[in-house]
């Protein structure tokens, strides 16, 4: 006599049940890595930028500038003129000083930021970016325009979870990051 085989209803029913109680633990924890991982990514590519402008500005003997952008997917990117860094943010050399891409700059690099529930903050004095100069050292650019030499930061956060990263730019011109809890 041939026995079958096979699972039975029972023992299928078991299985899916445990499957989904297993899901409904391992997703929520994997929504709060992966936002984790944006505002990383985020504040990872916002220092790689900085870190950048300001190589560039000592190689050059220029000024190079990063600035939040809203144009980050044309073909000519220009500063946003706000202090708004949801779209993204550009480097360029700024050679005639202006705060702005005009004829004489070159755009180096373009970043588009890729996750709508991530958020970057800029302190007041560096709203509208940070410029280095031909030394290195750094200036942040408020609402207003006018230059500055302290305070500047920018804050990554996500609606997803409640902690983030905060990117620290001295007046020398280093960068670091640190743990911002809550955002």
């Amino acid at each position: 006599m041939k026995k079958d085989s096979g699972f039975t209803i029972i023992e299928l029913m078991v299985t899916i049940s445990v499957a989904a109680i297993l899901a409904a633990v391992a997703i929520p924890s994997m929504q709060g890595l992966i936002a984790h991982n944006q505002i990383t990514s985020a504040n990872n590519e916002l220092l790689s930028a900085t870190m950048y402008a300001r190589s560039e500005a000592v190689m050059r003997g220029l000024p190079v500038r990063v600035c939040n952008s809203s144009t980050t997917m044309s073909a000519t990117p220009a500063c946003a003129g706000d202090s708004s860094w949801a779209s993204g943010w550009i480097v360029f050399v700024d050679a005639d000083a202006n705060d702005n891409v005009s004829s004489g700059d070159t755009v180096l690099r373009v970043f588009a930021n890729s996750s709508n529930s991530i958020t970057i903050t800029p302190a007041t004095g560096n709203a509208r970016g940070v410029m280095y100069d031909r030394n290195g050292r750094a200036e942040g650019i408020s609402a207003a325009g006018a230059h500055t030499t302290t305070g500047n930061s920018f804050t990554t956060c996500s609606n997803k979870v409640s902690d983030g990263r905060v990117l620290s730019i001295t007046l020398s011109g280093r960068a670091s990051t640190t743990k911002k809890d809550p955002c």
